[in-house]
C-alpha cells in the first residue's frame, strides 16, 4: 500500500500537470489515478508491476505501456457506448493493447472473439 505521505507528495507532483491538461480536456480519475500509479512505481522501481485496464483496449489510460506480456479475460457484451455493441467490436477494443513481439494469453473466448482477438494478434 501506498502512504498517505507518498499519495500526497504525488499529488502535489502531478497537480500543475493536471490543471493544464483540464484546459483542454478534462482528465478522467482514472487517468489521473494510472498517472500517479505509474510515478509510484517508477519512484519505488518495482520489478514486476501488474497493471490491469480500466475498460480495457485501445484507447485506455494503461496502453501507453509497454507490458512484458498481455492477458485478456473473459470477454463479454458491457460498456457497449465505449467499446461497441457486438462481441466483435469489443474484442476489437480489447485487443488494442496488444503491443507487436508481446506474448498473450487469454480465456476460452465466444468463437466471434476469439477469431478477432487472433486477427489482431496476426496482424
Amino acid at each position: 500500500m501506498i502512504s498517505r505521505s507518498s499519495m500526497y507528495g504525488l499529488l502535489n507532483r502531478v497537480y500543475k500537470a493536471v490543471e493544464k491538461v483540464a484546459k483542454e480536456s478534462k482528465p478522467t480519475f482514472f487517468e489521473i489515478m494510472t498517472t500517479l500509479a505509474f510515478m509510484h512505481f517508477a519512484d519505488v522501481k518495482t520489478d514486476i508491476s501488474v497493471i490491469e485496464t480500466g475498460l480495457g483496449g485501445r484507447l485506455d489510460s494503461t496502453n501507453v505501456i509497454k507490458p512484458k506480456v498481455v492477458g485478456i479475460t473473459n470477454l463479454s457484451i458491457d460498456h457497449q457506448k465505449q467499446l461497441g455493441d457486438t462481441i466483435d467490436k469489443i474484442a476489437r477494443e480489447k485487443a488494442g493493447i496488444f503491443k507487436r513481439g508481446v506474448p498473450i494469453v487469454t480465456v476460452q473466448q465466444d468463437p466471434n472473439a476469439m477469431r478477432v482477438l487472433r486477427e489482431q494478434a496476426e496482424a
